[in-house]
């Protein structure tokens, strides 16, 4: 093992923000795995040195100018922060700044902005503490127009993935440049089409404003011939090893939100034998107001490890609401430990500025959690609403993201069991991009 020695003040030397991004850092599967940064001077095998100070003090080390933004107690406003555009090779790097300053990543061993800050910002979700009401959405989120990395048209790179990746480089480091993998992951919210008559007409009414008549008969023969186009798990959980996949299940709620879910549901034992027998790990998808009442949220999990035979320590949240800090605190005290809910309602991307998963941190408490974020990158919705937005082919805008995403990062996708007929019934066809995405 080989160190690089981080000389800061003493402030900094043991803050638990630095400290943070330094441990998320050694775990990023592009960094060697054999060296480390440490602030002890005691160790004698030390590789390189790097200030992070707030001025130059020695020209034979490395130098990071600390911005001394965020690793302090007080919590400062970011809706004006912009980024800066540095570049490296052929990379373009991307600072958080409170002006926009663009130039080298690093020149005669100074780097151009600072590293730890910016990763720990887009990390640690810094950004969605607390808010203000006007930059809320319905779910009592960040709007996702108000977000730095989609004010700045930045939300489809992973910019912490490269910006790890060529802070190693750049110290003469060999890190890892591996081809981007994937993760597949489902979740179940409705289990059946038609709930009753009504509900039916309610579709029917949308597939006449919409303007897709011949799906009018199509939605016609499904009600009166009793076919349920939701059941589409033996096509939607693969049979192959394609890296890890999850699958997480509503179990009710008490929000209009949620769905009313049968415990005795001859289609939701079925589907759940058939994730087991497939290789999937099940989680649980909890309620609209469940992830910040913590009762409900227990009272659905009890429930679904009462069907599933064991404990269940993973979660996506329901319409993905993640409300900092209240969540993390929900999620931890009822034992779920692994989250896949951070990812866009909207559009595709990194909305954590990476794929790969990692501890979360708990900004208001100024501590590290047991909760591993699995960042969500592309869930199905958001390829059709781009696709009817910008009247382009879906399978046209998954490649391209794929093409531009080739190395460095993790995908993560998000497939409903109800989504390939949600897309037919408007016209599209998503079934041939999962299908693809699983065989290939």
């Amino acid at each position: 093992m080989e160190y690089i020695l981080l000389q800061t003040n003493q402030r900094l030397n043991k803050n638990p923000r630095l400290l943070y991004v330094i441990d998320f850092i050694h775990n990023h599967p592009t960094w060697p795995k054999n060296i480390r940064i440490t602030n002890s001077s005691d160790i004698k095998e030390i590789k390189l040195k790097i200030d992070y100070l707030s001025k130059v003090e020695n020209n034979t080390h490395y130098f990071v100018q600390a911005n001394d933004l965020l690793f302090n107690d007080v919590h400062i406003k970011t809706n004006s922060f912009v980024a800066g555009n540095y570049t490296f090779q052929n990379f373009n790097l991307y600072s958080i700044a409170k002006t926009r300053n663009d130039g080298l990543f690093i020149d005669k061993q100074i780097f151009g902005f600072d590293i730890f800050e910016t990763i720990f910002f887009h990390i640690s979700r810094y950004e969605e503490y607390y808010l203000m009401q006007s930059d809320m959405d319905s779910r009592g989120m960040l709007q996702e127009k108000k977000q730095f990395l989609v004010r700045e048209n930045l939300e489809q790179i992973p910019v912490v993935d490269h910006l790890i990746y060529c802070f190693a480089l750049s110290l003469g480091l060999e890190p890892k440049k591996a081809r981007t993998q994937k993760t597949i992951s489902h979740d179940i919210d409705h289990l059946h089409k038609y709930h009753s008559f009504l509900h039916f007409l309610r579709l029917q009414a949308g597939i006449l404003k919409r303007g897709h008549f011949s799906k009018f008969f199509t939605q016609l023969t499904q009600y009166i011939q009793k076919i349920n186009p939701y059941d589409s798990f033996d096509v939607l959980l693969s049979k192959k090893n394609v890296g890890e996949k999850y699958i997480f299940y509503h179990m009710g709620g008490h929000s209009k939100y949620d769905v009313k879910v049968d415990t005795k549901d001859t289609l939701l034992w079925e589907s759940l034998a058939l994730a087991k027998e497939r290789g999937y790990q099940i989680g649980l998808h909890p309620g609209y107001e469940s992830i910040i009442q913590e009762s409900l949220l227990s009272e659905e999990k009890k429930r679904l490890e009462s069907l599933v035979g064991g404990e269940v320590m993973l979660g996506r949240n329901h319409y993905l609401k993640f409300v900092f800090p209240q969540a993390l605190e929900a999620l931890a005290n009822v034992g779920i430990t692994n989250d896949h809910s951070i990812g866009y309602n909207r559009r595709i991307g990194f909305r954590c500025g990476t794929g790969f998963p990692y501890k979360l941190f708990n900004v208001a408490k100024n501590t590290i959690t047991n909760i591993t974020e699995h960042p969500l990158i592309i869930m199905d919705q958001c390829l059709i609403e781009l696709s009817l937005l910008l009247k382009k082919d879906m399978k046209d805008i998954h490649a391209s993201f794929l093409h531009e995403n080739e190395f460095f990062t993790l995908i993560s996708y998000n497939f409903h069991n109800s989504i390939f007929d949600f897309a037919e019934m408007r016209g599209l066809d998503i079934k041939t991009i999962y299908v693809n995405l699983i065989e290939h």
